[in-house]
């Protein structure tokens, strides 16, 4: 508001909303690569899964202010209140009845990869749209049902493990697919946004550039300040040394660059602000590029190179088929002394 005074401060807070969220895509791909250590990539994970949610309540709250031109701060609050304990309501019932499904058909001998994977991809759908339905945060109603989804005790059998490596496969190539839409989606927007606000006298490039730059650096202080007073109130209150968790705290700044979150969230903005709807667009989308290649030019010098890890829940999965067939066997072979030898 200070850079770009026609602005109204309701749009700020809009901005300021979409930009909150920070995207685990960059933080993904390089984990791949390098080592970060554990207890920041559950923080990591964790900001993910709620992040997201209170971000878009938060935008939409923001956004009903600046477009109906009031707003309530106890309507809002109770709003809010209900939204979230609405969607977890709904999270925590479409779970329930996810895991229900789930221990019928393993009751009744029906389940296989097919079943299993219709369950985990109708999960999500089924809960989002019936918390919209009944007006409460759907984002929030699909964390919940994903984390109690996540959190049910799984047996070590071979089925689980195909089911693991298939539904793992899916949800990456799904993920792939939403984050390329929603660039596609921004490339066609700033095709027709860019060029006017460029060319616009209005609009002074250079001060442009500074908001971009600016904006992107005082979202980095601020996170890095939230960060450091945990830890610092953390290391204190352990009696810890605070200097032992630099990097810890350099690796979260920096893996709290913007995407496409931030992206398809101000894409929501009513287009019929022809005023104010380019700007924001473009000030959002500068913001996001800027951070992410901040973040990926960053986060390599501050992690380790990450040895190549293997996951050995199939093989422990095979190993305990082939135990259950070669107890069967010993029923039925008198010399059971290589049975034995190879159990």
């Amino acid at each position: 508001h200070l850079l770009w005074f026609s602005l109204p401060l309701a749009a700020c807070l809009v901005v300021g909303a979409a930009l909150g969220p920070a995207d685990l895509v960059a933080f993904a791909s390089l984990s791949e690569r390098f080592s970060f250590p554990k207890r920041v990539s559950n923080i990591l994970k964790g900001e993910g899964l709620l992040n997201d949610a209170s971000g878009l309540v938060a935008f939409q709250v923001a956004l009903t202010a600046w477009t109906t031109g009031a707003f309530s701060l106890g309507q809002a609050s109770s709003s809010l209140i209900f939204s979230i304990l609405g969607g977890f309501l709904i999270g925590f019932l479409t779970a329930m009845t996810n895991r229900f499904l789930h221990t019928f058909l393993l009751s009744v001998r029906a389940t296989d990869i097919a079943s299993e994977l219709l369950l985990e991809l109708s999960l999500p759908l089924v809960t989002f749209f019936l918390a919209e339905e009944v007006h409460v945060s759907g984002i929030i109603a699909v964390v919940v049902a994903g984390i109690l989804k996540a959190s049910r005790f799984k047996k070590i059998t071979l089925l689980e493990a195909q089911v693991d490596t298939v539904t793992e496969t899916v949800w990456h190539t799904v993920t792939f697919m939403l984050n390329g839409s929603v660039f596609v989606i921004l490339g066609m927007e700033l095709e027709m946004i860019a060029e006017p606000i460029l060319t616009n006298p209005i609009y002074n490039p250079l001060l442009l550039l500074l908001s971009l730059i600016a904006l992107t650096f005082v979202l980095f202080v601020i996170r890095f300040i939230m960060i450091y007073g945990y830890y610092a109130y953390r290391t204190r209150r352990l009696k810890k040394k605070l200097n032992k968790y630099m990097k810890d705290m350099f690796l979260l700044t920096f893996s709290g660059v913007k995407g496409t979150v931030s992206i398809a969230t101000i894409l929501l903005i009513p287009s019929n602000l022809e005023q104010e709807y380019p700007l924001l667009l473009f000030l959002v989308a500068g913001v996001t590029l800027v951070s992410f290649l901040t973040g990926l030019l960053v986060l390599p010098h501050l992690s380790d190179e990450e040895e190549e890890s293997k996951d050995y829940l199939m093989h422990i999965a095979i190993l305990n088929e082939v135990t259950l067939e070669l107890e069967k066997e010993l029923e039925d072979t008198r010399n059971k002394l290589p049975l034995y030898a190879a159990i």
